[in-house]
């Protein structure tokens, strides 16, 4: 062999490391797929959907770079020492972002990368492998279909995520990652591809989905036609080809039905069931409380096939005990009217430890993602928002306030006997008549909707920076911590992981050196 390869395990890690949850789907009675049932099957194994830039103890230290998130110097020294150094190295800028000693649970290589495209790989080569006419069957190509989008979609983020964000005006040319699609594990890696690469091979998987993708899919961790083009949608936001993400976010919200009462949650009809006794220390009661949506029977908002996951991928639940959310996230939010603020937005204690001193008192912190089920992976309320976004960089305002306003309809407070336009926006009159206002409002209305810590709002900053003197962009980003704060000034090349020194000893041909010196993000604060 020629040279070592990176990550050998991962093509076998359904047969070894994890064999006894090998389909994670009964029946199970085979080691080695040899039927494409077995292979649809392969799709629903866990290791395709969860850790998706999330860490083994359901945090996201990419989304620590952003400004989403708020962390006291209490919490980060007493839960960030020794593990999830990660998330403080990305509070404070202190880079690398990875530790470069470790290829551990927090190694998104392994989990939100290499894993789940051995599987997709292994997918589209076993059922290569088996005869004519059950490759050629519509079962098969809708199964390769499906694996071949989800492949792109894997690596169209991590080229993002590892890589600079695609430059317009630029060359492009940085190497990020192999675009690895061989099954075998003897197979060696091909070379670091650009970002233009990446992108392109990222685009053909799609390209090559599209004539046989399904028109939907029983289970939302698998692509059907809807999913296909929002994941095309996004290559075009991305790439700011807005004609383009245009006419696919139009084709995803078209082909999900294009009926909203069907796509998304009314929060005005989600109530908390009260129960107990209220508190008397200043806390919510609704932190301990069930949150019901009209017919809890039909409606799982707390499954991956709530409606409102078009494809599910496994996020963190939100703010927990190791931050907060931001004072800036929180000023976005119409507190009197806005549902996601009211339901989610709660009062508890924050962290506190007696023998160290602290005690950070009463802190918001945000519910949504453990009271309902969020999704790192892509929604219907992001395809309107998309679409929305397309229509307004296209200077078809009445069209992108429309879809805006339609969103609104869901997410803001309506009292009964009150007309659906009582949720419009207040101002939508002067938004309908400047580009700069509607699309900033729709940047607002995308950032409100992500998960709170996730991949999304991270990247969403490093796609803005091209939008140079536009009000969403943000071109350094401050956090505080108890006082002290710290800042970054941010390029293109900005918010880029880097390569463990494992990898890099295993792939000298790369010709990255590994890193010297010592990780130790707590000299940073």
């Amino acid at each position: 062999m020629k040279y070592k390869i990176i990550l050998l395990l991962l093509a076998l890690s359904l047969s070894v490391a994890s064999c006894e949850k090998f389909l994670d789907v009964k029946p199970s009675g085979k080691l080695i797929p040899t039927e494409v049932a077995d292979l649809e099957k392969l799709m629903n194994h866990a290791d395709s959907y969860n850790y998706f830039f999330v860490d083994n103890n359901r945090g996201c230290s990419y989304a620590h770079l952003g400004d989403n998130l708020e962390v006291t110097a209490g919490i980060a020294h007493n839960y960030y020492q020794g593990v999830n150094m990660d998330r403080l190295a990305g509070y404070i800028f202190y880079e690398p972002y990875l530790d470069p000693q470790s290829s551990g649970v927090h190694d998104f290589l392994k989990f939100t990368i290499y894993r789940p495209a051995s599987i997709y790989n292994n997918v589209i080569d076993g059922i290569q492998n088996l005869s004519e006419e059950e490759r050629n069957s519509d079962y098969a190509k809708n199964v390769t279909a499906q694996a071949l989008a989800s492949r792109g979609y894997v690596y169209m983020i991590a080229a993002l995520v590892y890589g600079p964000m695609w430059d317009p005006a630029g060359a492009n040319n940085t190497k990020v990652l192999p675009y690895r699609t061989a099954s075998s594990p003897v197979v060696a890696n091909p070379d670091l591809s650009t970002t233009v690469d990446m992108l392109d091979k990222a685009w053909k998987d799609f390209e090559n989905a599209k004539a046989h993708i399904p028109n939907a899919s029983g289970n939302p961790t698998k692509p059907g036609k809807a999913a296909l083009h929002a994941m095309r949608a996004q290559y075009h936001m991305y790439k700011r080809d807005w004609p383009n993400m245009l006419l696919e976010a139009n084709a995803a919200w078209s082909a999900a039905g294009g009926n909203a009462d069907n796509l998304l949650y009314d929060l005005n009809d989600m109530k908390y069931v009260q129960q107990g006794t209220p508190p008397a220390d200043g806390t919510d009661w609704e932190v301990v409380l069930d949150l019901r949506y009209k017919n809890i029977t039909t409606e799982p908002i707390l499954e991956a096939r709530g409606r409102e996951h078009l494809y599910y991928r496994a996020t963190t639940t939100g703010v927990g005990a190791y931050a907060y959310p931001s004072v800036d996230w929180k000023a976005m939010f119409d507190t009197a009217k806005d549902l996601r603020y009211k339901l989610f937005v709660l009062t508890t204690h924050g962290y506190s430890n007696a023998s160290a001193g602290v005690n950070d008192g009463l802190r918001q912190r945000y519910y949504r993602g453990s009271k309902t089920l969020l999704s790192g992976g892509i929604t219907y309320p992001e395809v309107l928002l998309m679409r929305a976004e397309a229509y307004a960089r296209t200077n078809q305002l009445s069209l992108a306030l429309a879809d805006l306003n339609t969103l609104r309809r869901y997410r803001y407070e309506r009292l009964p006997g009150e007309p659906a336009t009582v949720t419009d926006h207040p101002n939508s009159a002067a938004l309908g008549a400047n580009q700069d206002m509607l699309l900033h409002e729709i940047l607002l209305e995308r950032r409100r909707e992500q998960p709170i810590e996730s991949h999304h709002r991270t990247l969403d900053i490093k796609r803005y920076l091209f939008d140079e003197g536009k009000p969403w962009c943000k071109t350094t980003i401050t956090h505080d911590m108890s006082g002290t704060v710290y800042t970054k000034t941010l390029q293109k090349n900005s918010f880029t992981l880097t390569f463990d020194d494992i990898t890099l000893n295993l792939n000298p041909h790369w010709g990255i050196a590994p890193y010297s010196g010592r990780w130790d993000p707590k000299t940073g604060f």
